[in-house]
């Protein structure tokens, strides 16, 4: 028995090239994917100490929502909290929302009520996206943050 070289010790050559290309295509694929992904951010307000959110408590926020009806252009601003009323805004005589009452709606509860810092914005199933931006553009000049919420449905 003989322990040469008889078999023992062969060569052979790795071919990477087929994985390279794999990772080369991975790579850009996944470049290419990543501008469709886009994360959400959460606005979240948290107070700083404990007397400031007693004080929140004790004095209930007003919350105003503006409903955009199918009648003729007509809006209205529901409010509740310290105040639970529903303001109505006929529409034009050519049938278009009157926006800027609305707005001097919202800048005098404004007045009356400092903190007032946002509101919601809901359309029937019939109006058009179009007057929700519309609407949504025009509150922003009072009310800092708006909000698009759902229409309730009826009966529920």
């Amino acid at each position: 028995m003989s322990l040469g070289s008889s078999g023992s010790d062969q060569d052979f050559d790795l071919n990477i090239a087929p994985i390279i290309d794999c990772f080369t295509v991975l790579i850009a694929y996944m470049l290419l994917s990543a501008s469709f992904v886009s994360l959400g951010a959460f606005d979240v307000a948290v107070s700083t100490t404990a007397e400031s959110a007693a004080v929140t408590s004790a004095e209930p926020k007003l919350s105003v929502g503006v409903e955009l009806g199918m009648e003729r252009g007509q809006v209205r601003i529901k409010t509740s909290g310290p105040e639970s009323a529903v303001y109505v805004v006929p529409g034009r005589a050519d049938g278009s929302r009157d926006f800027d009452s609305v707005r001097s709606r919202l800048a005098a509860l404004k007045t009356r009520y400092s903190d007032l810092s946002e509101a919601s914005v809901s359309g029937a199933d019939q109006v058009e996206y179009s007057e929700i931006v519309v609407a949504i553009e025009a509150i922003k000049k009072e009310v800092a943050k708006v909000y698009v919420a759902d229409q309730p449905r009826e009966g529920t």
